[in-house]
């Protein structure tokens, strides 16, 4: 059976957003959220590794996410959780004793939050770069807004690309570190600004007269 989306998308949430610009910001720095499913039973030693002490907030680690279905002793929870730095969701309220209950959660995993893509779109502003602002296009600012958003999001994965690294599995010790050279997320933003720059030059060719362009 299919899971659905019981609970709402954090940009229900926000005023006069555009959920497919922010999706669109997404797909070009590689941001997609992913599903993380946590299958927990009442009274588990598992169950008190992501229920905090408050026995009503749920946390794993540093994940940041946005529930997706939630379920508590088989029924659906769709509101009433507040979702702190999108690190904890807190079910005060909702429920008393999660260490007493079957938690079946599954979260939207993500880097940067729908708000915080969203706020980066509103805040681009091109028009110190054009000629005529009449110019600047929807996908000229969401090139923009992922420009200026890939270095938090290339910072979030330090430790993941950019970072040298100590693992232990079981009884297995052994030493992760970034290919010589390689860069992914830089690469990506020279890829990106390469494109906008050339959108910014064709935009500065044309010449308006009373809003329209003259060949």
């Amino acid at each position: 059976m299919a899971i659905t989306r019981t609970y709402p998308p954090e940009w229900e949430s926000i005023d006069s957003v555009d959920e497919s610009i922010i999706y669109s910001i997404r797909e070009r720095i590689g941001d997609r959220p992913e599903l993380n499913r946590y299958y927990l039973t009442a009274g588990s030693d598992n169950i008190a590794k992501y229920i905090m002490p408050d026995n009503v907030t749920f946390n794993d680690n540093g994940y940041r996410f946005w529930p997706y279905h939630l379920s508590i002793d088989d029924t659906t929870v769709a509101s009433g959780v507040s979702i702190l730095n999108y690190k904890y969701m807190n079910f005060d309220g909702v429920e008393e004793n999660l260490t007493e209950s079957n938690l079946d959660f599954w979260v939207e995993v993500f880097y940067l939050s729908d708000f915080e893509i969203w706020t980066a779109y509103l805040n681009v502003d091109l028009t110190p770069y054009v000629r005529k602002p009449e110019c600047i296009t929807e996908t000229m600012e969401i090139l923009k807004a992922s420009v200026d958003l890939l270095p938090a999001l290339r910072a979030s994965k330090k430790d993941y690309f950019y970072a040298n690294k100590r693992v232990r599995d079981n009884d297995t010790e052994y030493e992760r570190s970034m290919m010589a050279g390689a860069d992914p997320l830089k690469d990506l933003v020279a890829s990106l600004q390469k494109e906008l720059d050339a959108l910014i030059e064709k935009c500065n060719k044309k010449l308006y007269m009373d809003g329209y362009r003259l060949e």
